[in-house]
């Protein structure tokens, strides 16, 4: 498997739980030039801008650690976009982090709510 198809893979299995949890997804990759979005979904009355992060090894890093400065400011300008031209204004904008692990031949889903102020 190339990369871009392991991140499919990760996002479809973020996406699995977050259905679960009652979430309903709008978008996937959403890309404008200089950002993407992984996931977008609506939990109530929140829009929730979603990023997806795996991790086989954590020796170099959880997966929640691998989300820099560069990439918080390309996801900052891919949420106003995406907002603005949905015109989803009515909605309150969060951004979660799903970092996924493989520890042996099982994944561990981690949530993190609210991440990024913008």
């Amino acid at each position: 498997m190339n990369r871009r198809e392991l991140g499919q893979k990760w996002e479809e299995l973020a996406e699995q739980y977050l259905r679960k949890k009652g979430y309903k997804i709008l978008t996937r990759n959403y890309q404008i030039r200089g950002g993407e979005i992984d996931i977008v979904a609506q939990d109530g009355e929140f829009l929730v801008f979603i990023e997806v992060r795996f991790r086989s090894d954590i020796s170099f890093g959880t997966p929640s650690e691998t989300v820099n400065e560069k990439k918080k400011a390309s996801l900052k300008k891919a949420i106003k976009v995406y907002i603005h031209e949905n015109f989803l204004y009515h909605l309150q904008p969060r951004v979660d982090f799903i970092g996924i692990e493989q520890k042996d031949n099982r994944f561990f889903v981690n949530h993190y709510q609210n991440v990024l102020d913008f």
